[in-house]
């Protein structure tokens, strides 16, 4: 007798009268909906229910019928991740007999989980008339004699709603008819599928807790998020997202998936918005999302140790596949990259642990971003990871067919931050106001202006009304109770910074606001140049504008305070740092390279030569800055005394001003030649 299937759990029942019952599928779909199932058929457990059905799907009826004959067949069954080979092994032995060779394998031993080994086992099971099947979620882990002799390949999908519907019909022993979604179960593999299958729950029991736990893997909620068409503020980002977008498409018509562009990383400061983009990117092409950090997989490591981290990665490398197997595609989100060391800055004992874990990580790294066979189970994964040093991350990571593509997150502009403003704000201020709000947020991190606009709201709700632009106003551009001399000199020297950039045409006076920012009482933001690579001419120039807030300081209030100096962020340090990289890199007086820019201030310690170049020339601009800001008198004193009273002002206020009142390098008197930076502006 043909046994289609025979009805048991993932392990053989008992028999009853020492046989095991035959029945066909499919189950009497006649029995009304309350009828309880008959005592003779006993209801198979969530894994056997969930098997059946998916294999079942995958499978023609004479197809089941061939492997069940088992006339000296080799089978291969292909599954839709890891998570599903050990079920499907037992699953397959109880349905068609214990007398085939398995070969079942999940990945997780790459000593054995090779092509070339066990070829010589299943030579033997085939020459002597056996039956043999190979179980994998990637064929290229099943013995390549195995793949070449096989006479039937099963693809099991990852479940849809016609499965869904079928296993819960075979579960609950009643027929189902509601409406579910084919990506019910993304995100989740065979066993969180499994554990929502319960004894005595009903049909929508089970849907409900399904669709729970695929929201709560899948990262996807009703949060309402930024779209990432309008989010100009990503930049490069931005235009990477949308032509993976335009590629899924493509894919889904036919394009290969060996051309989509499917890795990435994403580097910036803390707060710029790496996650948020990547979660953007997600509900852009509607797939979902897989998220986990390095620091998460040492968490979830049961054990602590080498294996349970290996573990843990290749678990939320299955649910990745999963996912993609059920939604057609998943984005598999990476967060801080750079937790995993760099093998080249390890020695030692640190060596010893890491190395295992690197190499497998680059391993099944590769097995998911490879292309596979058309179908393959790997095919609809998506990589991007996340990093705050992308000098920390393994260069192995990034070559190609890895982590590829680099992206670097900079601080919006005028415009993106604007754009970010407005997002937060949810219509609660009127275009002029935000239009007049940006400058005040110029600089700030996304992060940053929500922490903003979260305390601008609190302000309004403690005084029970609707939010108002001077909210806003007082939290990014506070009027503390600050002393007048100290009000005076912060914005003396930031006028000095702001006329001096006029007078020299260097760079774009995007905003001046005086306000306690980064262990700063103010911040002028001006926007070099980039029509051109750097000169030495642009170079003096910039350094110049940095020495004219000391100058400033030195002619109006008889000596500079410590803001300009004391700390690598300074005006000092970093004109210091530019003149040393000049004459480092061979722009200054000698043609000679001494180092790299990012090594300049050890270069100019530890060589005396260097350090009286820098000085004298850091004299030299410093006596240019003076005499700049001593032709400005009138600019200045404007300048000064409107930020005192307002205490921000954008870059065209600030224009205006020195129109009406400054003078341009052209007409100042100079003791020695001064050459402009080519294409400057005139602002007369």
């Amino acid at each position: 007798m043909i046994r289609t299937f025979r009805h048991t759990a993932i392990s053989p029942p008992s028999a009853t009268d020492g046989k095991e019952p035959d029945f066909d599928l499919p189950v009497d779909e006649d029995r009304p909906p309350d009828a309880p199932p008959p005592s003779a058929r006993p209801l198979p457990s969530a894994e056997t229910a969930l098997l059946r059905a998916a294999f079942e799907n995958a499978t023609t009826k004479p197809q089941r019928s061939r492997i069940a004959a088992g006339n000296r067949l080799a089978v291969l069954v292909h599954v839709p991740d890891p998570s599903w080979v050990r079920p499907t092994d037992k699953f397959f032995l109880a349905e068609f007999g214990r007398g085939w060779a398995t070969f079942a394998r999940d990945g997780s031993q790459r000593a054995r989980d090779r092509e070339t080994v066990g070829n010589d086992e299943v030579a033997a099971a085939l020459t002597s008339g056996r039956c043999t099947v190979g179980i994998a979620a990637s064929a290229e882990i099943l013995p390549s004699v195995l793949r070449t002799a096989a006479d039937l390949s099963v693809r099991i999908r990852a479940p849809d709603a016609k499965v869904v519907r079928r296993a819960l019909r075979i579960f609950c022993g009643t027929p189902v008819r509601m409406n579910l979604p084919n990506d019910l179960c993304a995100g989740l593999d065979f066993y969180a599928i499994a554990a929502c299958f319960r004894r005595g729950s009903t049909a929508t029991e089970v849907v409900e807790r399904l669709r729970t736990s695929s929201q709560r893997r899948t990262a996807t909620s009703v949060e309402a998020l930024p779209r990432l068409q309008d989010a100009i503020e990503y930049g490069d980002f931005r235009r990477w997202g949308l032509e993976l977008l335009q590629d899924l498409n493509d894919y889904r018509a036919g394009l290969p998936w060996s051309r989509v562009n499917r890795a990435v990383v994403v580097v910036g400061e803390s707060g710029i918005g790496k996650t948020l983009g990547i979660r953007m990117l997600a509900q852009a092409c509607r797939i979902p999302l897989i998220s986990t950090s390095i620091g998460e997989l040492f968490a979830g490591s049961a054990r602590g140790d080498l294996g349970g981290i290996i573990a843990a990665w290749r678990t939320t490398l299955s649910s990745a596949r999963a996912a993609a197997q059920s939604a057609g595609f998943a984005l598999l989100l990476l967060d801080e990259i750079d937790g995993l060391p760099n093998r080249a800055q390890l020695s030692g004992r640190n060596s010893d642990f890491w190395q295992p874990v690197i190499a497998d990580f680059l391993t099944t790294l590769d097995g998911a971003l490879s292309s596979g066979s058309a179908g393959d189970a790997r095919e609809g994964i998506i990589v991007a990871a996340t990093t705050n040093y992308i000098e920390r991350v393994d260069r192995a990571l990034l070559r190609p067919g890895r982590l590829e593509r680099v992206i670097h997150l900079a601080r919006p502009d005028r415009a993106g931050i604007a754009n970010v403003l407005r997002y937060h704000l949810a219509g609660g201020l009127t275009e002029a106001e935000i239009a007049a709000a940006a400058p005040l947020v110029e600089g700030l991190t996304p992060a940053e202006v929500m922490s903003a606009v979260r305390d601008a709201r609190r302000i309004a709700r403690v005084a029970q009304r609707a939010l108002r632009f001077e909210d806003l106003e007082s939290v990014l551009a506070p009027r503390s109770d600050m002393p007048i001399e100290r009000l005076f000199r912060i914005c003396v020297h930031e006028a000095g910074h702001v006329i001096t950039s006029f007078a020299l045409s260097w760079g774009q006076v995007r905003s001046i606001v005086v306000a306690s920012r980064e262990n700063s009482l103010a911040q002028t933001m001006i926007e070099p140049d980039t029509a051109d690579l750097p000169t030495r001419s642009t170079i003096e120039a910039r350094v110049t504008m940095l020495l004219a807030g000391r100058a400033a300081e030195s002619i109006y209030l008889t000596e500079p305070a410590a803001g300009s100096a004391g700390s690598d962020s300074s005006d000092l340090a970093l004109a210091t740092r530019l003149i040393g990289g000049l004459h480092a890199s061979g722009l200054g007086r000698s043609l000679s390279y001494l180092g790299p820019v990012s090594d300049v201030l050890a270069l100019v310690r530890e060589n005396p030569a260097l350090r009286r170049q820098v000085e004298r020339d850091l004299k030299r601009l410093e006596e240019r800055a003076l005499t700049i800001v001593r032709a400005n008198r009138p600019a200045l004193m404007e300048l000064s005394e409107r930020l005192m009273e307002r205490r921000h002002l954008t870059g065209e206020e600030a224009r205006e001003v020195f129109a009406a009142y400054g003078t341009s390098v052209d007409r100042i008197p100079f003791d020695y030649p001064i050459r402009r930076p080519p294409h400057a502006r005139s602002y007369h």
